[in-house]
């Protein structure tokens, strides 16, 4: 019996230290959740700040100020260069078991902070035909820096070859295409409503459609043959892009 309430007692305390702060992508949009992953098929870039990048927001669910940090977990394929750590502060490269920004950043008892904060990849990695990954960790830290508690955890992962797993992370947020080689039109079934941002590879923004819920064809006679991205963005604030080629 006694076992049986300590464990509950640790459960309880985890669950509510999960609850100290919520994590959102792109505002008020939908919500980062303990463990969940994002998969990018492009690259962040100067030329092209929408892709390869999740926009997040950290709001405080507590009575008091929290003070809170970004650790670094993990760092696959790649070396921490061609970032962008956005937290407070922007910072171009990062490393593992590293705390960002460096500084407590304090948000007050239930407010929210800034937007505009963002993590992003831009590197191809090591090994370029295999998938570089990201795994960050926010933190609760003392005043003085030390830190007390993991808060939540994220993972990111850049996949350079479109695949299985970018039609189901549009699945995943209510996006079918009927296929990613199109000819005259992009054909497209969504359970919710979502924005589509249509890319070339240097992330020039060649066209933008609202997509309602329901079938429906955008065209894409227009473009000429080559890859593009096409990236979806839900009106919860969850997106997903997919490589499109076009014959």
């Amino acid at each position: 019996m006694k076992k049986i309430i300590l464990l509950l007692a640790l459960a309880i305390g985890s669950f509510a230290q999960a609850q100290e702060i919520t994590v959102n992508t792109q505002g008020n949009g939908g919500t980062i959740n303990n463990g969940d992953t994002f998969t990018y098929t492009t690259l962040w870039s100067t030329q092209a700040e929408s892709l390869g990048k999740i926009p997040f927001t950290v709001t405080n669910n507590t009575a008091a100020p929290i003070n809170v940090q970004v650790r670094i977990d993990q760092i696959e394929n790649a070396d921490g260069s061609n970032v962008q750590m956005c937290f407070g502060v922007c910072l171009a490269t990062i490393e593992v078991g590293e705390f960002y920004p460096g500084f407590n950043y304090t948000i007050e008892a239930n407010e929210t902070s800034q937007a505009g904060d963002h993590f992003a990849n831009g590197n191809a990695g090591v090994n370029t035909t295999a998938e570089v990954k990201y795994r960050l960790t926010f933190v609760k830290m003392n005043e003085d820096g030390t830190p007390i508690s993991d808060l939540l955890t994220f993972n990111y992962i850049y996949s350079p070859t479109a695949g299985v797993g970018d039609v189901k992370g549009l699945q995943n947020i209510g996006i079918n295409l009927s296929n990613t080689v199109v000819k005259n039109q992009i054909d497209i079934t969504a359970t919710t409503a979502a924005t589509m941002e249509l890319f070339n590879l240097n992330g020039q923004v060649l066209k933008t459609v609202s997509v309602k819920e329901g079938s429906q064809s955008i065209e894409a006679s227009f473009l000429s043959t080559g890859v593009y991205v096409a990236k979806f963005t839900t009106t919860s604030g969850k997106s997903s892009t997919i490589k499109l080629v076009k014959n």
